[in-house]
């Protein structure tokens, strides 16, 4: 096969030199005039295009075979104007006629000075270039069987493009670009040797308004047969001003290295190194598969960087943290794959400040994306990073107000808020070792997050909180107007001294608490989610203090107010103010719209002496929606009997706590009191006037028998 190559292009080379002698004697012949129509007649019948060569024709014929064409234009389709679509000033090409002998091919510096082209294409598709991409026939592969033998070798002088000018207008997406000062250089092309390549341009796009100085350089490389081509060294420098560039000017730089192998059908690009304001990313990418179905794979590291020093480099406003050593130290790795329609991040290492996060995730469907996640993060203070107090204060955020009135000033508006779960398609579980917000303190937190068509699930949710433990569920139905909230949960062990301190900022209650609930709601505004809500709560709490409630003084001066009705002075001092301690605090509560109501309390006092301690019942309601407490509690001396249960000693005083919850009045129910009083003397007189008759042995009549029902009844 070589040697019957060899003889055709001996014989190839021999019919050079006679073309070449043919073409000396030629040039005395031919008329530049001629080729000029010839020229034109062959694009007019097979574009329907004009092609006016206005300029100097030349040709060259030893030791170059050439071509040097002056001014040359290639008319617009019909109704795109009477403008040309495509000037040249100078084209100038040229093949070497000796080299040709021995099979090689070797051509000059393609050189295309002046050169500008205006591609246009209307609202309606049709563009003034459409005409020109070919009748569309697949040419054959190399498989086909008509696979052309290659020269022994090819060069080509180089590129060079000057004074390029193009103007791209875009009706359907009413972009109008212009490239100007287009530059296209290259060194020597062949194939096994590296060629500098440097690309320079200014872009100008008039909606929105902004410009563009491109400059692209490299070492361009050819493989053998042309199936691999790399760029070593490319660097893209690109530097845009205008109204819509943050800052006015940004400066964006890319250096990389790029292999294109056609042979496998991929391209790889390593030592990636990007640089936007203070943003920089380093890593590589591989694409199989680039011109069927491309796949890409990577690694990704993000250098560290100050959140609002990039901010502030790209002239957007800063982000308020109450820390200002928050998102000052932001960095992460990545290992990305992506296919058309997915988009995997695994795995993932992200460091926040002193937080890292660590984990997988994976998008699914870019159209309607579906995203899945595994996410670990090790300790964040989530307080850090929200507004400071000064921040809130400078954007006003408005108070909540209370009451009917509520929804006039309040903001929230939870069917908008929670819009966007209609779109989100969300599976996936978060991971939290330690995590403080609003100055609560958990660990080892565990959620499963699972969003679709407009409804958030976290179930399970668990949680270690002050030495003891926190499971739940949460689910959120957006899709219903108005929206819908159900809440399950189940504190256990939990010590509420630095919960409730933690929580709510003050110390009103201590112990270790079991507390259940189940609760649902539904509404737009906090007003209407206080009056639509539903539930039931537990709780069970031992060896606790109640801190603003002291049960013995109240009791105490309960006794006082009731002897001075008697007339009697004598009574002791009462103690001071302290805490009510107690042993365990029972109670369970409906609510309903937005009222709580308790039958159901009970309290035993600490015993710090056994023969002298209370018990503690009460019942009532807290409206929620007004913020207002009606409630009632009976504060008993109770005696522990050696047998087993116990006995009241003296008289139960009941006690009255009512007002608004920010200031609640805690006082003595004296009235109560006086009809706990005349009821035991009422008591104390049925069963005088019983006893008496029993004594005497009469028989037990109806009335007797009636008030014995009622003893029963009023006192059991």
């Amino acid at each position: 096969m070589n040697r019957a190559v060899k003889i055709i292009f001996g014989i190839f080379g021999v019919l050079v030199l006679v073309l070449v002698g043919a073409a000396i004697i030629a040039s005395q012949l031919i008329d530049a005039d001629k080729i000029k129509q010839i020229a034109g007649e062959q694009v007019l019948a097979s574009t329907g295009r004009s092609l006016d060569i206005s300029g100097e024709v030349k040709l060259s014929y030893f030791p170059w075979l050439g071509i040097d064409l002056g001014h040359t234009s290639l008319s617009n389709p019909p109704g795109f104007g009477d403008q040309p679509m495509i000037e040249i000033d100078r084209i100038s090409a040229s093949i070497k006629i000796m080299p040709l002998l021995s099979g090689n091919i070797e051509l000059n510096t393609l050189t295309l000075k002046g050169f500008s082209a205006t591609l246009h294409t209307r609202a309606d598709g049709s563009s003034n270039f459409a005409d020109l991409s070919g009748d569309g026939q697949a040419t054959p592969s190399a498989s086909s069987g008509n696979q052309t033998e290659l020269p022994d070798s090819f060069s080509l002088g180089g590129i060079a493009i000057t004074e390029g000018q193009l103007h791209l207008i875009d009706e359907t997406s009413q972009t109008d670009l212009k490239i100007t000062g287009l530059q296209i250089t290259t060194g020597l092309i062949a194939p096994g040797q590296p060629v500098d390549l440097q690309i320079k341009a200014t872009a100008d796009l008039a909606e929105p308004e902004l410009r563009a100085n491109l400059n692209i350089s490299g070492r361009l490389s050819l493989g053998d047969e042309m199936k691999q081509i790399s760029i070593t060294d490319l660097l893209i420098e690109l530097t845009a001003a205008g109204e819509a560039i943050p800052g006015q000017t940004q400066h964006l730089k890319l250096a990389a290295n790029l292999t294109v192998d056609l042979a496998s059908d991929q391209l790889s690009v390593e030592d990636i190194a990007f640089n936007l304001a203070e943003l920089q990313l380093d890593g590589e990418l591989t694409v199989i598969k680039m011109s069927s179905d491309p796949s890409v794979t990577g690694a990704i590291s993000l250098h560290q960087f100050n959140a609002n020093s990039l901010l502030s480099s790209l002239a957007l406003p800063a982000i308020e943290t109450s820390d200002p050593q928050a998102l000052t130290a932001i960095s992460g790795k990545f290992n990305i794959a992506a296919t058309s329609n997915q988009l995997t991040i695994d795995p993932i290492h992200f460091k926040l400040d002193q937080t890292l996060i660590s984990g997988t995730t994976t998008i699914a469907n870019f159209e309607q994306p579906a995203i899945s996640f595994q996410l670990a993060i090790d300790r964040i203070d989530a307080d850090r990073y929200l507004p400071s107090a000064d921040a809130a204060e400078t954007t006003g955020n408005p108070a909540v107000a209370s009451g009917d009135n509520a929804d006039a000033a309040e903001p929230l508006h939870l069917g908008e808020s929670l819009a966007a779960l209609a779109a989100l398609n969300l599976d996936g579980s978060l991971t939290v070792g330690e995590l403080k917000v609003s100055d609560l303190h958990t660990s080892n937190i565990v959620v499963t997050i699972n969003a679709k068509q407009g409804r958030l699930r976290l179930n399970p949710l668990s949680a270690d909180l002050y030495g003891g433990k926190f499971e739940g569920k949460v689910d959120i139905n957006g899709a219903k107007q108005p929206p819908t909230i159900s809440i399950s949960q189940k504190l256990t062990g939990v010590s509420l001294a630095p919960l409730v301190a933690d929580l709510a900022g003050i110390d009103a209650i201590s112990g270790t608490a079991k507390i259940t609930a189940n609760l649902s709601t539904k509404g737009n505004s906090v007003a209407e989610l206080t009056r639509g809500l539903n539930g039931k709560l537990g709780f069970d709490i031992a060896n606790g203090t109640l801190k603003d409630i002291n049960i013995d003084r109240s009791v105490c001066l309960a006794k006082q107010g009731l002897n001075a009705l008697k007339g009697d002075q004598s009574s002791e001092a009462c103690p001071a103010d302290q805490p009510t301690r107690f042993t365990f605090f029972l109670a369970n509560a409906t609510i309903t719209a937005g009222v709580l109501k308790n039958d159901d309390l009970f309290i035993e006092q600490a015993r710090s002496d056994s023969e002298k301690f209370m018990h503690i019942k009460g019942s009532g309601s807290a409206d929620l929606n007004n913020e207002k407490i009606d409630y009632r509690v009976t504060a008993s001396q109770v005696r522990k009997r050696a047998e087993g249960g116990y006995e009241t000693r003296g008289t139960p005083i009941p006690v009255k706590i009512s007002g608004s919850f920010a200031d609640p009045s805690v006082t003595p129910d004296v009235s109560g009191l006086i009809k706990t009083q005349l009821k035991s003397k009422f008591q104390q007189k049925l069963e005088q006037q019983l006893q008496k008759k029993r004594d005497s042995g009469e028989p037990e009549s109806a009335t007797d028998q009636l008030k014995n029902k009622l003893l029963r009844g009023l006192f059991n």
